[in-house]
């Protein structure tokens, strides 16, 4: 039973008791009066037991508000001495309750807060987002959470700004209690700047990972190309090995075909009884095999030369028309034994080059060479030399086996063929096209090559700039003073240490009428030049016992020496060669194998020049 229920029932016995009075007055009997006191008697029994139900109620009631009291006080320490800053406010913002971390975090005494609006903590720059947010938790009667700058104040002066974390909840009304709003307050300011920091960091960072990601592509693409680059050097090492396998193969070819052509020759001419044709037929093929390894070791000389740097011209006017008749009768032979028909067109004028006369020869040599090897028994050659301009145009056309597309663009290139297959007889190491660019390039002309296909010919164009002015006019006006037929005998000295070559070289010198004599080493030699005085001594480089320069040397420096003429006959053909034979004395350079018409004219016209000085 309820206190206002016990107080109802109090003051209805309590009107009982008067109504009760007033009847025991009225009505004065004795049977009266006993009614009116039992009826007394059972009301104040009423207002006793209801007096002791309200005695245990206030006690119960006590109990109830210090254990209220308590929990109270329990809340209000809690709430005090949370780390977090707590706030109560009503629905409008106005702080109701506030702990000492919020104090603390305003900046605020606790006392000073109550009562103020909670709008005057928040920075201007927030004021319209935090009314809204505000709004929409009233509304809504929930939770909400956002983070705000809060303008904390230091004696009414406003300090730095605080970013906080909120969470407001909305609490309904109980009881007589007004609506409320929760306020949780977390100072999140370390950690936006944390985070700030990390964003600056992460910025950082992610700029340097885009720089070491471009540097990792520069360096990968890099890789790639040096790797690219890697692949294309080995691919053209491995072609130079191919080419260098072929070019080993071919060069024993043909060093083996011409060598069994020789050992053919010399046994049909050690046997007897054979007719004059065949004996002259025999000696041809000697020439031209022999011609034929010379002028294969002179290429490869040559090429070698070049690639060093090595290779120096020694350049003159030159009737480059001269040249090409010259030429065409050297490839004479072998234009014979195929067949084949030539057709050549030079200029009725001489045309000067400043030319070496030599490389100028090879050209021409290889190309018709080359030529003559390409084209089937019974084809066409042509030789035209015409001046175009300020250039003159070597043309040398051919109905040959032609030059596929794809081998066009290197058919100059070092060992390269237009015909590779596996049925190439035509012969040669692929080098002379090389030398053919490599000296016109270097007398500053081109060569190119064209040809519309395998089986439709090639022509090679081969341009040099022509001379004019008086050095042309010489050339036109030199001559060639003939040949003498025939001269004085001379005394002959020949130093070689090998013995076939110098007794053999003995016995042709014999024959053309001169006296000879013959060394196998440098000091022989020597003594025998001091003995017998020749006027011409045949020398070689290499000697067993001191080489071909230093006995040059002694035998210029000797002071009895009548040695007018001193020739070196080597195998070495190198400019480098040709500067330390000149050096060590020597009048002229022939290399082996010594072309023997080169020889016999060379002896001619010492001889013949001695004869008039002596006169």
């Amino acid at each position: 039973m309820t206190s206002s229920e016990l107080t109802r029932q109090i003051e209805a016995a309590n009107r009982r008791m008067a109504v009760l009075n007033n009847r025991a007055a009225a009505m004065p009997s004795e049977e009266t009066l006993h009614e009116a006191l039992e009826e007394l008697s059972a009301a104040l029994e009423e207002l006793r037991v209801a007096e002791e139900q309200l005695r245990l109620q206030n006690q119960q009631l006590a109990i109830a508000n210090y254990m209220a009291e308590k929990r109270r006080r329990r809340y209000e320490d809690l709430f005090q001495s949370a780390p977090d800053s707590f706030l109560v406010t009503d629905e409008h913002g106005t702080i109701c309750e506030a702990n000492r971390a919020a104090s603390a975090l305003l900046n605020v005494p606790t006392k000073h807060l109550v009562g103020k609006p909670m709008a005057i903590y928040i920075a201007s720059k927030d004021q319209n987002h935090f009314h809204a947010q505000l709004a929409q938790v009233v509304k809504h009667r929930r939770a909400k959470e956002w983070t705000v700058f809060l303008q904390p104040r230091s004696g009414g002066a406003p300090r730095p700004e605080l970013n906080a974390a909120v969470t407001v909840a909305f609490v309904s009304s109980q009881d007589d209690e007004p609506d409320s709003l929760r306020w949780l307050l977390r100072d999140v300011t370390g950690r936006r700047n944390a985070d700030e920091e990390f964003r600056v960091m992460n910025t950082e960072l992610e700029r340097r990972v885009r720089e070491r990601t471009k540097e990792l592509e520069a360096a990968i693409a890099e890789r790639h190309s040096h790797e690219s680059e890697l692949q294309r050097r080995a691919d053209v090492v491995a072609e130079s090995d191919r080419r260098k396998d072929v070019f080993l193969a071919t060069l024993a070819h043909e060093l083996r075909t011409p060598l069994a052509s020789l050992r053919n020759a010399f046994h049909i001419l050690s046997m007897r009884g054979h007719e004059k044709g065949i004996r002259d037929w025999s000696q041809g093929i000697l020439d031209r095999q022999i011609q034929y390894l010379a002028r294969l070791v002179d290429d490869l000389l040559d090429i070698s030369s070049i690639s060093q740097g090595k290779t120096q011209l020694h350049c003159e006017p030159v009737d480059i028309s001269a040249v090409g008749s010259r030429c065409v009768e050297m490839a004479r032979p072998f234009l014979e034994e195929r067949q084949h028909r030539l057709v050549v067109n030079l200029p009725e004028k001489p045309v000067a080059v400043h030319a070496d006369p030599t490389r100028l020869q090879q050209i021409l040599s290889n190309l018709l060479n080359n030529a003559i090897k390409f084209t089937e028994p019974g084809g066409d050659i042509s030789l035209t030399i015409e001046s175009v301009k300020e250039d003159v145009l070597i043309r040398v056309r051919d109905s040959g086996i032609g030059i596929d597309p794809e081998v066009l663009p290197n058919i100059f290139d070092l060992f390269v063929q237009a015909d590779q297959g596996p049925n190439n007889n035509q012969g040669g190491l692929g080098i002379g096209l090389t030398l053919v660019r490599r000296f016109a390039e270097m007398h500053g002309g081109s060569v190119a090559a064209h040809s519309e296909g395998r089986g439709r010919g090639s022509e090679f164009v081969v341009r040099f700039p022509v001379l004019n002015g008086q050095a042309a006019a010489l050339v036109g006006k030199s001559s060639d003073n003939g040949k003498p037929s025939s001269a004085p005998a001379l005394r002959v000295l020949v130093v070689e240490d090998n013995r076939d070559a110098a007794e053999s070289l003995a016995v042709l010198l014999k024959m053309w009428g001169h006296q000879v004599f013959m060394s196998y080493d440098g000091k022989s030699a020597l003594e025998t030049a001091y003995r017998q005085k020749p006027e011409v001594v045949l020398l070689d480089i290499g000697l067993p016992d001191m080489d071909g320069y230093q006995v040059a040397k002694e035998l210029r420096a000797y002071n009895g020496n009548q040695v007018a003429l001193l020739v070196a006959m080597t195998g070495y053909g190198q400019d480098k060669d040709r500067e330390l034979a000149k050096k060590a004395g020597f009048d002229m350079h022939l290399i082996k194998p010594v072309d023997l018409d080169v020889l016999q004219q060379l002896l001619l016209h010492f001889s013949a020049e001695s004869a008039i000085s002596r006169q």
